[in-house]
């Protein structure tokens, strides 16, 4: 995974970016968005 505010390459798992401390935002531990009834 590349770092979206850097492009730098981050370790997978990984939280923050290691170069620019960026949060790092992965599709798989995104919550579902809760569907409105």
């Amino acid at each position: 995974m590349n770092c979206p505010n850097c492009g730098k390459e981050s370790v997978e798992g990984a939280k923050f970016c290691e170069s620019c401390g960026a949060p790092l935002v992965s599709e798989v531990s995104k919550p579902a968005a809760p569907v409105p009834p």
